[in-house]
Formats: C-alpha cells, sequence, structure tokens
C-alpha cells in the first residue's frame, strides 16, 4: 500500500507488527516522520520502504516533564530487512526520550537516496531518559550526506525547558558491519557536563567512505577501533571548534 501525507504513530502499544508497506511523502510536510515509535514495547518492523521529509522511522518515548511522569521506555524493537530512501534520518532515537529506550536492533536494511543521517541519536538538556543496548547490524548506506548524526543539543531555539539531570545517557550502542558512502562522516555531539565515554559506542567491522571527516565534541574516551574511515578532505577525525560544524 502507497500513503501520502501519512504518519503512522505507534503510542502506548504493547505487541504490534508492520510487515510489507511502502510509505511516501510526495511533498514537503515540516515533520512528516514516516513512522513513530513513541512508549511502546515488542515491535516488529519488517520488509518496508519509506520515503519521509523527516525521519523514516523516530523512536521516541514522551518529552519533558510528561516523559518522566508517564515513565513509558520504547524497548524490545526489531527492524529488519527494510529500506529507507530520502529523509532526514534513517532510524533515529528521540529527541522525545524522556521515559528512555532501549533493547532496538536495526539489522539487513539499506538507507540511500540522499538521507541525511541514516544512523541518528537527537536529544536536548531538557529531556533526561537513558537511550541503551542499541544494535544497528548489517547495514548498507549509500548515497547520504553524513553517516552519523548524534547530537544531545539538537535543535536548541528559544524557548527552551530548563535542564533536567541527569542528562541524557547513551550506553551500549552498537554499529557492526557498516557500509556506508556518504559526503561527511558525520557528527557525534556529547554533553559538555556528561562526555561520551568508554561504554557508549562500540564498533565492529565498519567501512565508510566520504569527502569529510568525523565531527566530534564531548567525546572521552570513546574507542573508535573497528570503525574504518576513507576520507578523501582532511583528518578522519576532528574536534568541533567553536567556528565550524554549528
Amino acid at each position: 500500500m502507497s500513503l501520502i501525507y501519512q504518519l503512522y504513530h505507534v503510542l502506548y502499544t504493547n505487541g504490534f507488527t508492520i510487515d510489507g508497506i511502502d510509505i511516501r511523502a510526495l511533498e514537503y510536510i515540516p515533520s512528516s516522520d514516516g513512522i513513530d515509535i513513541d512508549s511502546s514495547n515488542d515491535i516488529l518492523i519488517t520488509s518496508t520502504r519509506i520515503e519521509a521529509h523527516d525521519d523514516c522511522i523516530s523512536i521516541k518515548s514522551g518529552r519533558d516533564e510528561d516523559g518522566r511522569r508517564v515513565g513509558r521506555p520504547s524497548e524490545n524493537i526489531l527492524i529488519e530487512n527494510c529500506h529507507f530512501a530520502y529523509g532526514h534520518g534513517g532510524v533515529a532515537m528521540g529527541s522525545e526520550i524522556s521515559g528512555g529506550i532501549r533493547n532496538v536492533t536495526i539489522r539487513s536494511c539499506l538507507m540511500d537516496n540522499e538521507n541525511w543521517s541514516p544512523l541518528r541519536f537527537k536529544s536536548q538538556p531538557s529531556r533526561g531518559g537513558t537511550v541503551e543496548n542499541i544494535t544497528f547490524e548489517d547495514i548498507t548506506i549509500k548515497g547520504a550526506r553524513s553517516i552519523f548524526d548524534i547530537n544531545m543539543e539538537w535543535r536548541m531555539v528559544p524557548p527552551l525547558s530548563p535542564a533536567h539531570y541527569p542528562l541524557t545517557c547513551l550506553r551500549n550502542i552498537h554499529f557492526k558491519n557498516i557500509n556506508g558512502e556518504a559526503q561527511s562522516a558525520g557528527t557525534m555531539y556529547g554533553f559538555k557536563e556528561a562526555p561520551f565515554g568508554n561504554d557508549t559506542f562500540f564498533f565492529e567491522n565498519c567501512h565508510i567512505k566520504a569527502q569529510k571527516g568525523l565531527s566530534i565534541s564531548n567525546v572521552a574516551n570513546v574507542n573508535f577501533k573497528g570503525l574504518e574511515l576513507e576520507i578523501k578532505e582532511g583528518e578522519k577525525i576532528y574536534e568541533r571548534s567553536a567556528n565550524k560544524d554549528k
């Protein structure tokens, strides 16, 4: 089935399968995610194609105080054998992640057609929440703008809610057998008060070809062994400066 101007919003759901559908946003609509999984568990998405004008799939669990009040994580999610074409993200976590996200596997998927950021994590200081045990495995990326878009201070546009402590924590995020081509390897920006550490990201057999390297900020003791970068311009991994990558 082909859908125009549509969005699947799986909310407060226990056990749900999406199998073999085709979602295509043919004209620009702001924030038109393909599928949102929100505070739900035991979800399977398989053999599905998505073309959107925001994230193809976004996994969420509530925003700020309301998300913490409900306290329902998104968990036990499998996304496999899918094709994510144009979109702002392939599979994204956030930015509404105040209830937490855990135990998610994305495997055997193709992300192409100038998808902006196939592998995406986003939050804000007001969100809080823990995102853990996430695996991207056997992923092919072609013609993307950037491979990684990991930003804990995403879209910091006033009015902003006060920071919530502890800040969002990413833990046990695994990238395995990732083969990608993009304009940029991407960005990895943690909180100054809570940098990404040695329990955040793990890479295994990842091969990325890009024009520009990976821009990082507030990253401490992350082991990039297992991430092979073939870069045409500049350094493979470089620190973001005050005047770059904003």
